[in-house]
């Protein structure tokens, strides 16, 4: 929620001692990896959707069974006397951090952030906007998270805060102009109110949202929400502000007028898709970024995460991405969609955790080769209905059928944005360039990228299976490579790429999830590639890479058609450093601290281990 100032202080104290003891009684299993994926970041969810095991934003919000477990931090948030959402317990392992963001999601549109500390040091420091505050163990604050804001463990201790989101009151907000940071310094003890213990009081009635969010956004909201980004827009009236105020017009217009006719009807969802898809596919084409006056973010993450993504939801979004499918939107393309010349990119499609990265980072360094800087998730899923967990699709994969000639166009826009050579200069104007991508999801797309560049090259790098499924496990328990806090049907979230079928995963165990990626993933490339001409692909193995990287680099710049650079012979000529993405540097037979979990699913990737070892 937007705030006049970064920080406020409540006046109010909490029971540390007790907070403590309650927070020290919670087993392990009770924290989970941050949503976000974070390093050292980690929670305890205390009021989620249906009290269960999910990071959730919308639903009916209830206590869990750890809230349960909690009876002073259920008589704060009672006595607070809030209607409160998703609510947790938030740690922050010693020289942790939480990067730089702004809560800019739909979710934060109308809410705002309680926090009160129950383990922390004084290195430990909140910054928002040009602000930045300690904050003591048992006080109370909230702050305008719509502004850039991180946090710095600085600390030797586990920070833990309790961590609860409102849409607050306006007894509270009414009273926020006496709680900044200023006139806080100038209180007195005997200004502060004591939520003290008590142990004898008779339990309050803890107020939860009941949320069930709209099938079809009202035209009011969408006139609210999108009206909200006009006024943030820059005042310089470039080409590129113009399109966003002349596109979010049409969006409040054109959906008035469909809402007038048809309110949220199911025979209108197809067209509502229709809009929303044609607006997004043109801010995505604009071409340069358009920052946010109030906050400097990018306009299109906002619009995205703030209004696009929640325009349709649940069966409206599917049965309308359905009848697309059918045949309500344009034929998919059948030829190259480039104004832009990308001749021949070159695709590393590979199984998650399997060298991918280091193939990149070293290829890369070529001054014939462009990539968009790192993996590009962001590529396919800027789309809400290529998004799995919107429901629209059940999975990463994606084949031709999927594209048209608007979306080709948007992605060619999108790449175009943000394309750089080894030295991090972006393109510009047209020319005709070498395009490198590395995303692990786009294993599963191959048919698509194959339509939408028809002379495009597809290097597969694969690794033994043992060893994969060692790294896919490890990625999994840090808890650093989460894809997905939440999925529909699913409870916990999801890491790394998202194959067809996983959800006959639910409920087994990590090794079994490990060796399913690891063993679809590949076996989806394999069949891709078999329909695509043996010129156009090339099988390499990470050991060959990391035994004699000058021999395979050059195996497949002989492939793409490229030079052996002085850049690629410096990096070449040695082994080759870890990758951005390394959790701990290779060990042989390190795979074995898993081997007896390992050893029961090998038997389920031999197949595709036999046809990995043949000669392509």
């Amino acid at each position: 929620m937007k705030l006049p100032e970064p920080f406020y202080r409540l006046p109010l104290t909490l029971d540390v001692q007790r907070l403590q003891q309650e927070v020290e009684a919670l087993p392990e299993e009770a924290w989970n990896a941050h949503p976000t994926g974070y390093a050292g970041n980690s929670s305890v969810r205390l009021i989620s959707a249906g009290g269960g095991e999910n990071d959730d934003m919308v639903g009916d919000m209830q206590p869990t069974r750890w809230l349960q477990q909690m009876p002073y931090v259920r008589q704060v948030l009672a006595q607070l006397g809030l209607v409160w959402s998703r609510s947790r317990l938030m740690r922050l392992a010693p020289g942790a951090k939480v990067p730089p963001h702004s809560d800019v999601s739909y979710h934060w549109r109308n809410r705002m952030r309680f926090h009160m500390p129950v383990f922390t040091h004084p290195d430990v420091e909140f910054q928002c906007d040009d602000q930045t505050v300690h904050m003591e163990a048992g006080s109370v604050w909230t702050f305008d998270n719509w502004r850039p804001h991180q946090v710095n463990n600085h600390s030797d201790i586990t920070r833990i805060h309790l961590v609860a989101d409102t849409t607050g009151n306006s007894k509270l907000l009414g009273s926020l102009d006496d709680c900044t940071v200023g006139k806080a310094a100038l209180r007195k003890n005997s200004d502060y109110h004591s939520l003290s213990w008590n142990e004898q009081a008779p339990a309050l009635p803890l107020k939860t949202e009941r949320g069930k969010i709209h099938t079809v956004m009202a035209a009011s909201e969408v006139e609210l929400l999108a009206g909200n980004y006009l006024r943030d827009l820059p005042t310089a009236d470039t080409p590129a502000v113009h399109q966003w105020k002349t596109l979010l017009t049409r969006l409040i217009q054109d959906w008035q007028e469909l809402w007038s006719q048809y309110r949220d009807a199911p025979e209108s969802w197809t067209a509502y898709r229709q809009l929303r898809d044609q607006v997004f596919s043109g801010l995505q084409a604009v071409g340069e970024s358009v920052p946010l006056q109030s906050n400097g973010i990018d306009a299109i993450l906002a619009v995205k995460s703030g209004l696009i993504s929640y325009l349709l939801q649940g069966e409206a979004d599917k049965a309308s991405a359905a009848g697309s499918r059918a045949g309500a939107a344009t034929p998919p393309a059948k030829q190259p969609l480039l104004s832009l010349r990308l001749p021949r990119p070159v695709f590393i499609v590979a199984a998650p955790r399997s060298g991918s990265t280091l193939l990149f980072e070293t290829l890369a360094v070529s001054p014939e080769l462009w990539t968009l800087g790192g993996e590009a998730h962001w590529l396919i899923e800027q789309f809400p209905d290529w998004q799995p967990e919107t429901g629209a699709v059940d999975s990463n994969r994606l084949d031709a059928s999927a594209l048209t000639q608007a979306r080709g166009q948007a992605l060619l826009q999108s790449v175009a944005q943000r394309l750089r050579n080894h030295k991090g200069e972006k393109l510009s104007g047209h020319a005709n360039v070498r395009w490198l991508e590395k995303t692990p999801k786009n294993a599963l797309r191959i048919p698509l990228l194959k339509a939408l560049f028809p002379d495009a090259l597809f290097v597969h790098l694969w690794r033994s299976p043992e060893e994969n499924i060692a790294s896919i496990m490890n990625a999994w328990n840090k808890g650093n490579w989460v894809t997905y806090p939440s999925l529909p049907g699913r409870k916990g979230p999801w890491s790394l790429l998202l194959p067809p079928g996983w959800q006959a995963l639910n409920g087994r165990p990590l090794p079994e999830i490990a060796a399913f990626q690891w063993e679809a993933t590949n076996r989806i490339i394999l069949e891709d590639l078999k329909k695509i001409h043996p010129s156009q692909q090339l099988r390499i193995s990470y050991s060959d890479l990391c035994q004699n990287p000058g021999g395979t680099v050059q195996k497949i710049l002989s492939f793409s058609g490229l030079s052996m650079t002085s850049e690629l012979q410096e990096r070449c000529g040695h082994n080759l450093p870890p990758s951005r993405y390394t959790d701990t540097l290779p060990e042989a037979g390190k795979w074995r601290r898993y081997e007896t979990e390992i050893l029961r699913v090998l038997p389920s990737t031999q197949a595709i281990y036999d046809r990995l070892s043949q000669q392509p």
